[in-house]
């Protein structure tokens, strides 16, 4: 359970609204994530100020950013991007003010920051130190939640060519998938947060084919796809190489 925060259980509807996300994210359904989303965004409206629900919402809406954002999704759009950022500044705010401790809400928000940065590099004069101090809050409150290290290597790994950093990136996302492979053997509760498994896994897929390590690449693309089947990123890279596009 996140850190001074109800059991979801204990949020009417919350359960509800988890459940149909993760069923949505773990298809890469674009349209269930919509619906997902709207759902958890009623129930956060029922629980003013509560942590836990205004968490959700903005996860949901930091994967349609991601739907919409990247360029291997089937949803790619950038102005549909564009609107779920400002949906999930305002909620991930929100939520930061609720329980400034928690990290991974610090991450995300650098990320949808990084997204507009890479959709607007001028910006990046003042909305790049937003997206370093928003790190840094998330690597002192969470130094072992593999989220906040794969959130931040995949800040370096898709910022503008004069931000862009691929040694920190795999530095990140590796130290990301090592945690996260010790948090799938604990034990943990039904609803405490596990996604960004499969997202880190393609994401280092991505780095190692752009570094022209094809088998690093499709081992990475297949493990993705063994934690959610289907991340449309990871079957496109896998296409990819099948046809000889290795970069």
């Amino acid at each position: 359970m996140l850190a001074g925060t109800l059991p979801a259980q204990t949020v009417p509807g919350l359960q509800a609204g988890i459940d149909r996300f993760l069923a949505a994210s773990r298809v890469w359904n674009g349209a269930a994530m919509e619906a997902a989303r709207a759902e958890l965004q009623e129930t956060a409206a029922r629980q003013p100020g509560q942590y836990e629900p205004l968490y959700w919402q903005g996860v949901a809406e930091f994967y349609l950013v991601l739907y919409y954002g990247l360029a291997e999704s089937e949803g790619y759009d950038p102005d549909r991007a564009a609107a779920a950022g400002e949906a999930a500044v305002k909620t991930l705010k929100a939520a930061i003010d609720a329980s400034p401790q928690e990290a991974e809400c610090h991450a995300m928000l650098s990320c949808v920051y990084g997204f507009r940065i890479a959709a607007h590099p001028w910006t990046a004069l003042w909305m790049g130190p937003r997206v370093l101090s928003l790190q840094r809050d998330a690597l002192e409150h969470g130094p072992q939640n593999p989220r906040v290290h794969y959130l931040i290597g995949a800040g370096y790994q898709g910022a503008p060519d004069f931000f862009r950093n691929t040694d920190k990136a795999r530095d990140y996302l590796e130290r990301a998938q090592v945690l996260f492979e010790a948090e799938r053997t604990a034990e943990r509760g039904q609803y405490e947060p596990d996604w960004g498994y499969a997202e880190c896994l393609g994401l280092l897929g991505d780095l190692s084919r752009e570094q022209g390590d094809v088998d690093a690449a499709r081992n990475c693309y297949q493990a993705a796809l063994r934690a959610n089947p289907g991340y449309t990123p990871a079957q496109k890279g896998i296409k990819e190489i099948s046809r000889g596009k290795a970069d």
